[in-house]
């Protein structure tokens, strides 16, 4: 799906959220998309050592505008490992 919509609109945006800082990193620039065949020494470039999947087609990003934070609608969000930490270092400071 994304191969045939970059075809007609190569604008791209991608967010990154940290629920957990309420921070939020958007990047805006133009993608193209690519199959192997196309851009080789690109695909080896992506394959990862060790994981047995085949690359097999991959975008690239030219990132033309950086947008950071905007924490208005971020709702925080923690692992349980996150919680518990806090939970035990609350406990510790109430003891």
């Amino acid at each position: 799906m994304t191969t045939g919509n970059v075809a007609g609109n190569d604008r791209a945006a991608l967010i990154f959220l940290d629920f957990a800082h309420g921070e939020r990193l958007k990047l805006l620039g133009h993608m193209r998309a690519f199959d192997v065949a196309d851009r080789p020494d690109l695909a080896l470039r992506l394959a990862l050592d060790g994981y047995r999947a085949r690359v097999e087609r991959f975008a690239v990003v030219t990132v033309e505008g950086v947008g950071w934070n905007c924490p208005q609608h971020i709702t925080p969000r923690f692992t349980i490992d996150e919680i518990a930490t806090i939970s035990r270092r609350e406990k510790s400071v109430c003891v």
